[in-house]
């Protein structure tokens, strides 16, 4: 991806995109302008009135009137401020979690062959630092999108307070003025080496820091207790830790050092800054041209200046920059590949050919070829074996044939159309996949095994007509009507739409309805868990189909074993019941009679199905109507399990080398 560098196209951007969401945010904004550069004056006015009112011998009582007024708009002043800003923040923050709702859904519906990009993750990180800040440890924390009103406002006032003192300069000597660009230019210019040499050794603290971090993060995992005390790794991650925090250490002396090289420069400026503004007020007031009032005016209002030029000119510029081109990263990265999700298709339970010509496929920024001229045809209700050495392609090949990944040439035709003209959707409507990292998410059983969420209760009724029951996220498949009116379940949205016009008897008929969907889907479930050999393990359970999974999320979850999360995920396929059956070895972490077991579970039920199966152990292959071995991307053997046995290839000599170390560990 090319990345755009512009500020300008990126602040414009943002200026733009904030006005389209929430025009009265700048209106905030503009307020807080004048608001700004007037408390600021006033609290630089204040001690010259003071003194002034006893020069002028006024009276006390009219000195004081005098001041709480000032005092008064002050503080009126202030409120406007504090007001204007919080409008900002918050403003700015609700944008900011609309960019992150579309972040996350760029993560959801982009073309999966992006999330093996390695382009595209680099930019996705950026994006994530400028949306919730930098990473943990990490001192050059990225500037976050949400502060962009803020710091653009901010240098507004900024500027107008210092356009409102050069009046008064002007009137002092207008030869003067030519100190204020010059001393922001000047700072900008001076400490640009030193803060590159200090952005340098903060990157390697930095990295430093990320170890640290790491090893902090694995000796805290209870995963790796046991290997930690069983292989003595504690005196090795006591030795990393210390290597990485004196490394740590040592980057960040050398940081603070070019930080102070820095610091030596901006005294110096101010320095040179203040002996000359300072000089030819205190000259003036000697000559008696500038009265005691005056001069305090002028030395305060000259603080003032270099505190509003060096903190808050030359700053803003930077934070403002920084924050625009973090949205035109945002913005490419939203605006990077092809996304999903754009249609509703219905799951296909056909049977499909499925045909492979002359395939050829690389991982994007690789010029190995992980599939070269790769051809392979699949009948309907076929029963096909992947297998191969590790690293061959096989599961490549099963992302290609379900449409995850793409060609880079040649065709994948099902039911011989190119799936390449298929929108995302109808090419995954045909599939039930099982793939090797099993994941669940944290909600219920329920939810998990039919991947269809609850959203319940009176509100989402209203909100969507599409619901009913509590507001708990989750199924509820408790028997009772208490439980339902507490619970609840989903009905479908296109199906049965709630519509408080009709009255109670029409009210009343559509609940019906969602309680008798609720008790198909639940039916369902429970004949796809009774099939999977996981219905009993379930009815153990007090909630049953309510339990909860996940236990890093939920203190109330159950974790299943291994076995038992691949029969879950057996009924998520049964429940899905798709045209095309995949499973990528899913099953590696099992022993190889528990494996058998559920390759034949998964057999039994693919009868009606066009079913690939992917498997390093060979054995559990041999139902399989023809089984592809892959090597070096192409289809190496061709056969049954009988057939390439007999052939005495390389299939022959796997299954040879497996069967001799399962009767070895027999003996």
């Amino acid at each position: 991806m090319k990345q755009d560098i512009s500020v300008w196209r990126g602040f414009s951007g943002y200026i733009g995109y904030i006005w389209r969401k929430d025009k009265k945010l700048f209106l905030y904004g503009i307020l807080l302008i004048p608001a700004f550069a007037l408390a600021d004056y006033l609290t630089v006015y204040l001690p010259k009135m003071v003194v002034l009112a006893f020069e002028q011998g006024k009276s006390i009582p009219g000195l004081a009137a005098g001041v709480l007024l000032t005092v008064a708009l002050l503080l009126l002043c202030k409120l406007v401020c504090v007001t204007g800003e919080t409008s900002l923040k918050h403003g700015n923050r609700k944008i900011n979690r609309r960019m992150i709702d579309d972040f996350t859904k760029k993560l959801l519906y982009v073309d999966y062959k992006y999330l093996e990009d390695a382009d595209f993750l680099s930019v996705r990180n950026m994006v994530h630092e400028n949306l919730f800040g930098g990473q943990i440890g990490n001192d050059q924390k990225a500037d976050r999108l949400e502060e962009f009103l803020h710091a653009l406002f901010h240098w507004l006032a900024a500027v107008g307070t210092v356009a409102l003192y050069a009046v008064y300069v002007s009137l002092l000597n207008p030869w003067l003025l030519l100190l204020l660009p010059a001393v922001p230019l000047g700072l900008l210019f001076n400490t640009s080496v030193p803060r590159k040499i200090e952005l340098k050794w903060a990157k390697r603290g930095g990295d430093a820091w990320k170890k640290i971090d790491y090893i902090t993060k694995k000796t805290e995992d209870f995963s790796m207790a046991k290997d930690i005390r069983m292989y003595g790794m504690d005196s090795w991650f006591m030795s990393l830790s210390k290597k990485y925090r004196d490394k740590r250490l040592y980057f960040k002396g050398r940081e603070m050092r070019a930080s102070a090289y820095g610091g030596i420069v901006n005294m110096t400026a101010s320095g040179v800054y203040y002996i000359i503004f300072d000089w030819y007020v205190l000259q003036s007031f000697l000559r008696g041209s500038m009265n005691t009032a005056d001069m305090i005016f002028y030395l305060q209002m000259g603080v003032a200046l270099l505190r509003i030029l060096t903190d808050q000119i030359n700053s803003g510029i930077a934070d403002i920059a920084k924050i625009s081109l973090g949205f035109n990263r945002y913005k490419n990265f939203m605006a990077y590949g092809e996304n999903t999700g754009v249609v509703e298709v219905p799951v296909k339970s056909g049977m499909p050919e499925i045909e492979l010509r002359h395939v050829s496929f690389s991982y994007p920024g690789s010029d190995k070829k992980i599939l070269d001229d790769f051809n392979m045809k699949v009948n309907p209700g076929e029963k096909i074996a992947i297998v191969g050495v590790n690293g061959a392609g096989k599961t490549t090949l099963m992302k290609l044939i379900c449409g995850l990944l793409h060609p880079d040439s040649g065709q994948i035709l099902l039911n011989g159309t190119d799936m390449e003209e298929m929108q995302a959707e109808e090419r995954y409507a045909w599939f039930s996949c099982v793939f090797q990292d099993i994941q669940f998410l944290p909600l219920s059983i329920g939810e998990n095994i039919s991947m269809q969420r609850a959203a319940k209760g009176d509100e989402t009724r209203e909100a969507d007509g599409a619901t009913c029951g509590s507001k708990r996220i989750g199924y509820s498949f408790r028997k009772g009507d208490e439980t339902r009116e507490a619970g609840g379940a989903t009905c479908d949205s296109k199906r049965i739409r709630y519509s408080f016009r009709k009255g109670d008897e029409a009210r009343e008929a559509d609940g019906a309805t969602c309680d008798r969907d609720a008790e198909r889907t639940e039916q369902r479930i429970w004949s796809c868990l009774e099939k999977a050999g996981m219905r009993e393990a379930v009815e153990r359970l007090p909630q049953k189909l309510d339990t909860l999974m996940e236990k890093s999320l939920n203190e109330d979850a159950v974790d299943f074993s291994g076995g038992q999360r691949q029969k879950l995920i057996l009924a998520r396929a049964l429940y899905r019941d798709a045209g095309v059956l995949i499973l990528d070895e899913p099953t590696a972490s099992l022993d190889a009679l528990a494996e058998n077991d559920i390759y034949e579970k998964y057999a039994e039920f693919a009868k009606d199905k066009t079913s690939f199966f992917v498997s390093h152990r060979l054995s559990s292959t041999r139902f399989c109507d023809r089984i592809f071995l892959i090597d070096r991307g192409v289809v190496a053997e061709e056969g049954t399990h009988g057939e390439l046995l007999a052939s005495g290839g390389l299939y022959a000599e796997m299954f040879a080398m497996q069967s001799k170390y399962y009767k070895e560990t027999a003996t």
